[in-house]
Order: C-alpha cells, then sequence, then structure tokens
C-alpha cells in the first residue's frame, strides 16, 4: 500500500457493515471467502477515494461458530471470552489485510475494549474512530463477545447495532448492510424496494431467522437494532446483496436492487 503525502478531502461519511456470510464461508467453520473478499474490498477502494469508510464485520464462521461451540459446551466464562475474542481477532486481521492490499488503510477497535452495552445499544466510545477518520484512515469494528452478568458470564454485541451507532456517533449520513440477500424479502421472497423506519417493526414480525449458525438472531436483530439506534444524521439504511457486484456502488450512488430505508 502506497503512502500517501495528503489526506484527501472527503465529506460525506459511509458506513459498511459486511456481513459473514460475505466475509466467511459460514458453513465451514474458521474459513474466510477470501475471493469474495477481496472483490467487496475492490469496490470499498473506489468508494474510499471519494469518501469516508467505516466498516463493521458481522461474525460469519469465526465469531458465530465459536460462541456456538461455547455455548453447546457450557464453558466456563473466561475460556469463552478467549476463544471468542481471539477468533474475532484473527478474523478482522485478516479483513485489515485484504483491505490494505486494495489500498484502505484501517484500524481495529474492539468492541470489548470500548463498549459496555445496554440492551441493543452498544454504547461504545467512538472518539478514537473520529480521529482516525480525520487521518483518512478506517475505523474497523466487529460483533464481539464481552463479559457481562447473565447466567454464562459473557454476551455478544452484534455487528448490526455497532453499525448504527457508529454511524450517529461519526456523523455518517447512510449505512449500509451487505449480506447474502437482495435485502428484505416478502413472503414470495422479492425484496422490499423501500420502507419507512415505522414500517420495520411490522417487518420485523415477518422476517425469517438465519438458515446458518447465528447468536444474534439474523434479520430479526438487524431491523430491530437499525430501530432502536436510528438518528438524525442518518438519512438512509440500505440492505444488498454483496454476492452480486456493484450492490455497494450501487446503495452508495441510491440505486439498483435492494432494500431501503428511511425515516
Amino acid at each position: 500500500m502506497q503512502a500517501r503525502g495528503k489526506a484527501r478531502r472527503r465529506s460525506s461519511i459511509f458506513v459498511i457493515k459486511l456481513g459473514g456470510s460475505i466475509i466467511t464461508r459460514k458453513d465451514e467453520a474458521f474459513t474466510p471467502s477470501l475471493g469474495t473478499m477481496n472483490r467487496v474490498a475492490k469496490e470499498l477502494a473506489e468508494i474510499y477515494t471519494r469518501a469516508k469508510l467505516a466498516i463493521v464485520l458481522g461474525g460469519g464462521s469465526y465469531g458465530h461458530y465459536a460462541a456456538a461451540q461455547q455455548r453447546e459446551h457450557d464453558s466456563v466464562a473466561a475460556h469463552a471470552l478467549y476463544v471468542v475474542a481471539a477468533a474475532m481477532n484473527e478474523l478482522a486481521l485478516l479483513v485489515a489485510d485484504v483491505l490494505a492490499l486494495n489500498g484502505i488503510p484501517s484500524l481495529i477497535y474492539p468492541p470489548h475494549a470500548i463498549c459496555s452495552p445496554r440492551g441493543l445499544q452498544p454504547n461504545c466510545s467512538w472518539q478514537q474512530a473520529l480521529q482516525a477518520l480525520s487521518k483518512d484512515v478506517v475505523p474497523l469494528t466487529y460483533g464481539d463477545i464481552y463479559p457481562c452478568e447473565s447466567h454464562e458470564g459473557w454476551c455478544i454485541v452484534s455487528g448490526d447495532e455497532l453499525a448504527m451507532e457508529m454511524g450517529c456517533r461519526i456523523g455518517a449520513t447512510k449505512v449500509i448492510y451487505v449480506s447474502d440477500v437482495d435485502g428484505i424479502l416478502t413472503d414470495s421472497g422479492e425484496p422490499i424496494p423501500e420502507l419507512r423506519l415505522h414500517e420495520l417493526e411490522l417487518a420485523t414480525k415477518h422476517a425469517g431467522g438465519s438458515s446458518h449458525v447465528d447468536v444474534t438472531g439474523g434479520i430479526r436483530r438487524k431491523l430491530d437494532a437499525i430501530r432502536e439506534n436510528w438518528c438524525s444524521s442518518i438519512r438512509e439504511v440500505w440492505i444488498v446483496n454483496g454476492l452480486k457486484e456493484g450492490r455497494i456502488i450501487g446503495a452508495i450512488k441510491g440505486v439498483g436492487p435492494g432494500t431501503v430505508i428511511r425515516p
């Protein structure tokens, strides 16, 4: 990655949440999807030339699998905290390397170190992320495990919640959820082109779960997270299919297949 002498002038800020189904093979434990990851990084690199970016990662076959394993084995909290945090750190470092190879410098912010979640609100400190953005560095965070007062002694903060709260705190105008489906789907499998914020509660009731290992509740949790953490700076939230080339850039431009949510 080449060094840049001067920071570029970028006014718009976008948060991109890369779902686990995009960056990993969710049916194969601890397996990255390097081809898709690299293609998506090239799309993000094009956006990075003219806007500021922040990136949030889903757990995929790393975090979700590790957490499900610890839950299945009823592991003590200390062991679960180490295993899941290590899995997500490994995934984040891998994504950071792929981003760097495509000309995008990033800094990793582990939520277990900066967040004190309350329900669907991550309650994180984003000041350092703002400092990174001012230097044209991309803040990179991810769904994570943290110590809590549950009977297991650990809880999960979802990347879906982090994406919305981060967007609000750093002044993003758009949050894009990159998934393996074409948006929020009807019962017949067709994407709903547009929803208003007040319609999300009804959409949540009809939303399906995930077909993969998922410890955070799939699409229902995503929609709840969007409703709970919406703020005035965010003008649109998009849900697009990142397995199809050009969909992320299309959402940035406000066009193309997917579901857009507006206030």
